[in-house]
């Protein structure tokens, strides 16, 4: 995991449409951009979302950084779908997985 940097990210963050979409959408204050009624662009929005997502961190403490390794490699290559599975319909049960187990 340790290959993946915030600038990485982000170039993964903008080739994902709902990632795009929702940079497009959302607050100004939401991403830590000035709400001063500067408008604007779709990449700096994007940045801002990809650099808050990247630092943010769950209730339990878990990062996307967590969340991506316990995925990758927080289990058997068997059980792969399934902790994908679980990310994308319970991401909250996934994180506190994440963080519980401190996959490195």
């Amino acid at each position: 995991m340790d290959l993946i940097n915030d600038e990485l990210f982000e170039k993964i963050c903008a080739g994902v449409h709902a990632v795009r979409d929702c940079a497009r959408r959302v607050p100004n204050r939401t991403v830590g951009l000035p709400d001063n009624g500067t408008r604007y662009n779709i990449s700096e929005k994007l940045a801002a979302l990809s650099n808050r997502i990247w630092n943010d961190k769950s209730s339990s403490g878990a990062s996307v950084r967590d969340l991506l390794r316990y995925v990758l490699y927080g289990g058997a290559s068997e059980e792969l779908p399934q902790r994908l599975w679980l990310g994308i319909t319970s991401p909250g049960k996934l994180t506190g997985s994440a963080s519980a187990l401190s996959v490195k």
